[in-house]
């Protein structure tokens, strides 16, 4: 599970205020993660009329992640992203948190994953191959 602290400094208390015009704020996730969702918590019904989220992996184009009223939770179907953008507009938006549910990914488990799959028509290399990558030392 992938989880934003509140609103970027750990207090349960603090929220996030929007005005009636348009605001944003992007999430750094500092991993690729395999996104099953994203959950806005809205504090007491104070939801914005329009909301749009976008993900993206490193600097790749944003992807747009449909989302509906009551703009509560989008499912991603694992969808891969290292950053998550919410923007919105109209109405007096306080957000009290958001919370990202997936699965983290290092570079030694997506380059294991690729090989894995590449390999399977050629079992006679897969130990060999296998045992280098153990080996290899990664900085994520």
């Amino acid at each position: 599970v992938v989880s934003t602290q509140s609103t970027g400094d750990g207090d349960d208390l603090t929220s996030w205020k929007g005005n009636n015009d348009h605001s944003w704020f992007e999430i750094d996730l500092k991993k690729i993660c395999a996104l099953d969702d994203i959950e806005l918590l809205w504090v007491a019904g104070a939801r914005p009329k329009n909301v749009e989220m976008s993900y993206k992996v490193g600097t790749g184009n944003e992807i747009q992640a449909p989302i509906t009223a009551p703009f509560s939770k989008v499912s991603l179907d694992m969808k891969c992203g290292t950053k998550i953008k919410v923007e919105m507009s109209g109405g007096y938006p306080t957000l009290n948190g958001v919370m990202a549910r997936g699965a983290v990914y290092t570079t030694k488990d997506i380059l294991k994953m690729k090989l894995y799959m590449s390999l399977k028509e050629f079992p006679n290399v897969r130990k060999h191959v296998k045992e280098s990558i153990e080996r290899m030392e990664y900085e994520d």
